[in-house]
């Protein structure tokens, strides 16, 4: 396990509702708002950081 700290970048995704409170059937409705990997914010029409 992590941390998240300052001066530290993250992969996290943030959706659209709490996966905890919704049924168990809708879980894979939930609209991921925004994707950030490596601290870049990543989706449809942002390309994956170079990692090279």
């Amino acid at each position: 396990m992590g941390s998240l700290t300052p001066g530290k970048a993250a992969d996290l995704v943030v959706l659209g509702d709490d996966p905890r409170r919704v049924d168990p059937s809708c879980i894979g409705d939930i609209e991921v708002v925004a994707t950030y990997v490596d601290g870049v914010e990543v989706g449809p029409n942002r390309s994956l950081p170079d990692w090279t």
